[in-house]
Formats: C-alpha cells, structure tokens, sequence
C-alpha cells in the first residue's frame, strides 16, 4: 500500500496519452513486484462499462449478480446520474433497452447519489483549479502547482 501511494501521491493523474490512468494503472504491475498478492478472476469484481456487453444480470433479493457471480465491486466511470438511462459517456457497446436488471441497478445508483447530495458536491468547483487570488489557472498548471506542493510537503516532513 506504502508503494502504491507514494506512485499515486506523485503521478495519480489521468494522462492516456503517456499511459497514466489515475491509480490504476499503478495497480498492474503490483502482483509481479510482491509476493503473496493474487489477481481475482471472479467476475463479480470491478464489473464496469467495459465488460457488460453480453454479461448476463441477475437480482436475487437484493443482491445483483453477473453471470450468475455476486457483484462485489461496481467501477462507476463515465456514469451520469442526470442520465441514468445511459451506463457510461464512454462508449461501451451495452444496449440499456434488452437489459432491465441493469437499468434498475442504475436507476437506484442515480437515485442514492442524488439523495446522498450529488447535485450540492458537483456544484463544488475543483480545489485546484483557481489561483489564491480568485483567477483561474491552466488545469496543467494546477496539476503541476499541487504535485510541487505535496512533494515539498512530504521532503519537510522527511527533515
């Protein structure tokens, strides 16, 4: 965990481009650098846009499974509550009108978001996006003003 924070601490980004996505990407090589960790086969984990297409949903109760596994772990991205007849803004090749259990899965994740106040945090402008005196900066800029500070921030503290 150390490792994978200190990659995500300082290049924690998204920059497709240069084949950095966020914190995953930093994932990949995890199971090849330590010993004792394994990668889940289980379908159930980090179900997401890009490996719906032909899954088959299932609910039971009120647990929902895909290919007859539990999900455990649902990967949001690209998902609009605004729009939940829409499971992603990337593409992703699902088709919401033969798949039922799925709109309700996302119908009631559109809803919780909203009753949990997503409309009052999206209005929340981004940290760093606006220099102190109120003047909006570069995104590229911001990125670079706030891995700059962290990495200030943790060099005093290592003093």
């Amino acid at each position: 965990m150390d490792w994978w924070q200190q990659r995500v601490f300082e290049w924690g980004y998204s920059d497709i481009r240069n084949g950095l996505c966020g914190d995953q990407r930093w994932l990949d090589p995890v199971p090849y650098l330590f010993e004792g960790i394994r990668v889940s086969s289980l379908r159930g984990f980090n179900v997401g846009f890009w490996n719906l297409a032909g899954a088959r949903l299932q609910l039971k109760g009120d647990r929902y499974f895909i290919d007859s596994e539990e999900i455990a772990i649902i990967h949001w991205s690209g998902f609009d509550p605004n729009r939940p007849d829409v499971l992603s803004k990337f593409n992703n090749g699902v088709d919401l009108s033969g798949e039922p259990v799925l709109r309700e899965l996302l119908a009631r994740y559109a809803s919780r978001l909203m009753e949990n106040g997503y409309i009052d945090d999206r209005n929340h402008p981004y940290r760093y996006r606006r220099w102190w005196h109120g003047m909006s900066a570069p995104i590229r800029w911001a990125r670079s003003l706030l891995v700059y500070g962290k990495l200030r921030a943790a060099r005093k503290a290592g003093q």
